[in-house]
């Protein structure tokens, strides 16, 4: 602690008696405290529990002595095994007993699999058959957001402001309307999920609730000659049903191994905005064969809102789904 020793000269039967005890002082402890604070005041080497305490410090410094060196006591032993490899640089070469502390074993075979396992290679979805469907599947999951948000809200003063008979409306305001709706939906979604125990429930519900709005939208308010502000709320509407961005997301990522999780968890957005231009083309291509600009978007609309449905059913529960493991190489 605080007594100055010479410890060099000191014996080790003296070093044992001596090394970690308080500075002699009448009515003094012989032994220090069990500290029990988590916390102290600021200015000293402690500050926080998890650095230390005046027991801690004793027994550090004991060993410290008696071994020479500099001593940093751990809560467990696997604390300071972890401790250790943390500070090996990648690729270091570890020489282990086969046999030896199990906790030990079991991190460096793990360490090990890690360092065999490729890591972000797109081939090992592109080229392996369960996992490209999952992807194709995850994909086509979040086209009817795009569809709802890129065609049905974009498009409003040209297209669907016409068709419902109101004529003064802003692409600009339909498109804030609906990531209103977005995100309410999105925390709805969130919520639901954790009630229901599922991640699939919830999307299938709001692809159901999708169907219908759009369906009242193109069929049920046609010719209505609506004022702006109701068609607002139905942009509104419209993007409640597409609020399940943040479970299809998590979905997608839960599909996969760490390897190859966050390769999938960033393209698979990125091709589903990308998806906005399939779903134009097909648009487009209906309405040159002389069907109206209605009929033309439900009928994509029904197509890719069905696929969704088909891709979910295919799709394994992910909630509460251990997610530590791999996704075998090529």
């Amino acid at each position: 602690m605080n007594q100055e020793h010479d410890w060099k000269k000191l014996s080790l039967e003296t070093k044992v008696v001596a090394a970690g005890r308080p500075t002699k002082e009448s009515d003094g402890a012989l032994n220090p405290p069990i500290a029990l604070n988590s916390t102290f005041h600021a200015g000293g080497p402690v500050g926080y529990g998890r650095y230390g305490n005046e027991t801690w410090s004793a027994l550090e410094e004991a060993i410290s002595v008696l071994e020479g060196g500099k001593t940093l006591i751990f809560s467990s032993g696997m604390g300071a095994i972890s401790s250790v490899f943390s500070l090996l640089p990648e690729g270091a070469v570890i020489v282990a007993a086969h046999n030896g502390y199990q906790g030990t074993t079991t991190m460096l075979k793990k360490m090990n699999e890690v360092k065999d396992m490729e890591k972000g290679n797109f081939k090992l979805i592109l080229f392996k058959k369960d996992n490209l469907i999952k992807y194709l599947h995850c994909i086509s999951i979040g086209i009817p957001i795009w569809y709802t948000v890129g065609l049905l809200v974009m498009n409003s003063a040209d297209n669907f402001g016409p068709w419902l008979g109101v004529y003064d409306i802003s692409n600009g305001k339909a498109v804030m309307y609906c990531y209103l709706g977005l995100s309410a939906g999105d925390l709805l979604a969130g919520f639901l999920s954790q009630w229901w125990k599922s991640r699939k429930k919830v999307v299938g519900l709001y692809l159901w609730f999708s169907l219908a709005i759009t369906l009242f939208f193109l069929v049920f308010m046609h010719n209505q000659n609506i004022n702006a502000e109701t068609y607002y709320i139905l942009c509104f509407l419209l993007g409640a049903g597409t609020g399940y961005w943040a479970i299809f997301v998590t979905i997608a990522a839960e599909q996969f191994g760490t390897n190859i999780r966050s390769t999938a968890a960033n393209t698979i957005p990125n091709l589903v905005r990308g998806s906005v231009n399939i779903v134009v083309l097909f648009f487009g291509i209906l309405v040159s064969t002389g069907i109206n600009d209605g009929w033309s978007a439900l009928i994509v609309g029904v197509l890719f809102i069905s696929l969704a449905f088909f891709s979910i059913s295919r799709l394994t529960e992910t909630f509460g789904k251990d997610l530590n493991y791999f996704d075998e190489t090529l």
